[in-house]
């Protein structure tokens, strides 16, 4: 598959109606766009101004669907990444919290357990520590042996449907 880019913007969260962003990528005439975040205000500009792409987000789009009130049916068609918990972990966020876990909690209690063990293994120096920190999570392996990067669960590709998700083969 032959990809080009066409260009990059970036913004921060929260200042942007991104009026000016997306005029620009409009202009440009890509078959599609990434959108990790902000999701729905972007995807309302687009409607607003005649834009349409494919487009590609995060579990963002989770969040705007289910915190912020973004319609799913407006969202229709749009891709994104996820990575899973493991269902246990799902099962037991969902009894102790009454919801889903959405927004990947998991990430956050493994980078907390993760800086846990680096302390244990290192107490004088968290950084090499971490270095050695390498279990299985509740979402698949942890590991900072390989590198800075350590969380290698799955993440699985979905589309948004007027009623649910799809995961993408």
């Amino acid at each position: 598959m032959d990809v080009q880019v066409v260009g990059t913007l970036c913004t921060d969260d929260f200042s942007t109606d991104f009026r000016t962003e997306l005029l620009k990528l409009k202009n440009k005439q890509p078959d599609a766009i990434m959108i990790p975040f902000s999701l729905d205000r972007a995807l309302r500009r687009m409607g607003e101004i005649g834009f349409k792409a494919k487009v590609l987000s995060t579990s963002d789009v989770i969040e705007a669907i289910f915190r912020r009130g973004f319609r799913q049916m407006d969202a229709a068609g749009v891709y994104f990444n996820d990575w899973q918990a493991k269902a246990e972990f799902a099962q037991v966020f969902e009894a102790k919290y009454g919801e889903p876990p959405i927004m990947e909690p998991q990430n956050s209690y493994e980078a907390i357990r993760a800086i846990a063990r680096g302390f244990e293994l290192n107490p004088a120096n968290l950084l090499e520590g971490l270095k050695r920190v390498k279990y299985q999570g509740v979402a698949g392996l942890v590991d900072f042996t390989r590198s800075h990067a350590g969380n290698y669960a799955q993440g699985k590709l979905y589309r948004v449907e007027k009623e649910g998700f799809t995961a993408v083969q």
